[in-house]
């Protein structure tokens, strides 16, 4: 009988530093937001946004054989930097994984216009779903990271000498008021 209570006594010792949970107290852990908070659909729409608009924006103007290649190259690798620093870094990094070439495969070849209002509706969607499952703070952080992505890509290469051309300023400032529209 010593021997068992000795070992109920070790078994109930919490490590230094640990809290004891007590009737009426709550641990309150930050709330993040995972893919598994939505649905199949909205996960969809999320991890498609930000390639769509990355290939809007890249056919928005010719940029030539290599400036086509740069701004590929730029897409691929915003989207696959690991993101540390934003508040919907969870988000962000299980978006950036996802396959997504299936789905984006017969947009490819579509025309800047078509490609361009395909992006628009997207981050229109994609507002509205993140406005509605995830936290303030992740919604406004992953729509910055979209911004960005645009941003990347149309800085990535020129366009009859100028870094980022009228077509893709203007497809990006569509971007950025799709992503700001309350659901």
């Amino acid at each position: 009988m010593l021997r068992t209570e000795a070992r109920r006594r070790t078994r109930l010792r919490l490590p230094a530093g640990a809290r004891r949970l007590t009737a009426g107290y709550r641990l309150e852990e930050p709330q993040m937001t995972s893919p598994y908070d939505f649905t199949a659909e909205d996960w969809d729409q999320v991890t498609i946004a930000p390639m769509l608009v990355g290939l809007a924006v890249a056919k928005a103007e010719d940029s030539g054989f290599f400036g086509s290649m740069r701004e590929t190259r730029t897409l691929l690798s915003t989207i696959a930097d690991e993101v540390t620093d934003n508040p919907a870094a969870g988000l962000i990094n299980a978006a950036a994984v996802a396959d997504t070439e299936e789905r984006v495969k017969g947009l490819s070849a579509a025309g800047p216009d078509v490609l361009g209002e395909a992006a628009v509706n997207a981050c229109r969607e994609l507002a509205a779903i993140l406005d509605r499952t995830a936290t303030a703070e992740e919604a406004d952080g992953f729509k910055a990271w979209i911004v960005s992505i645009a941003v990347a890509v149309a800085e990535a290469a020129k366009e009859t000498d100028v870094r980022v051309s009228p077509a893709e300023s203007a497809l990006i400032d569509r971007v950025r008021a799709a992503l700001l529209t309350e659901a």
